[in-house]
């Protein structure tokens, strides 16, 4: 699921027009693709933390994913309370486990 984020989004940015050497220097085209491949690599190590151990910046980067990617979003969710399973014994963790 989060390769599909990122698959989608590098395809979005290979999409967009291209600007060669002719680009007048006061002209800055806008590339949304481009602009959220940079974004979403920034955001990998967000994703990959404990909420307890995020940086604010990285708090940050988790609630731009939670607006524009549900998806990616709620893959993050999932990996948390699979997480949450882990780390908690006996019947509440089978419980948490059956939610």
């Amino acid at each position: 699921m989060p390769n599909d984020a990122w698959n989608d989004a590098r395809a979005l940015a290979r999409t967009e027009a291209r600007w060669g050497r002719g680009r007048p220097a006061n002209e800055s085209p806008s590339r949304p693709g481009h602009e959220r491949t940079r974004k979403l690599k920034g955001a990998r190590y967000a994703l990959w933390k404990n909420p307890e151990d995020l940086t604010e910046r990285q708090s940050q980067k988790l609630a731009w994913i939670a607006k524009t990617d549900t998806r990616l979003y709620r893959a993050y969710l999932l990996k948390e309370d699979l997480r949450h399973v882990f780390s908690v014994k006996g019947q509440e963790g089978k419980d948490a486990l059956d939610k």
